[in-house]
């Protein structure tokens, strides 16, 4: 999730199993603490808003290292 302003949505980024490379995709191994299964991607340049209401349950969260590599991804989208 990259932002929970305390309304009904959140602004997420896609996370998928295809590993792609470009500037905007960080790759996550998994872990315990992240729920994944296998490699995956976080996509940040395919962000959108959804309802909160919409969201099942939570797998786990990324490490403060990938965190850091999604805000930096994040922010060269808004500097391109």
């Amino acid at each position: 999730m990259l932002s929970d302003t305390n309304d009904e949505d959140v602004i997420l980024c896609r996370i998928i199993s295809k590993i792609w490379k470009t500037s905007y995709d960080v790759e996550v191994i998994p872990s315990a603490s992240n729920g994944l299964l296998v490699a995956s991607v976080i996509r940040v340049q395919k962000i959108a808003a959804l309802a909160k209401t919409s969201i099942i349950r939570s797998i786990g969260q990324i490490n403060t290292n990938e965190r850091t590599r999604v805000y930096k991804a994040f922010h060269a989208i808004l500097a391109a």
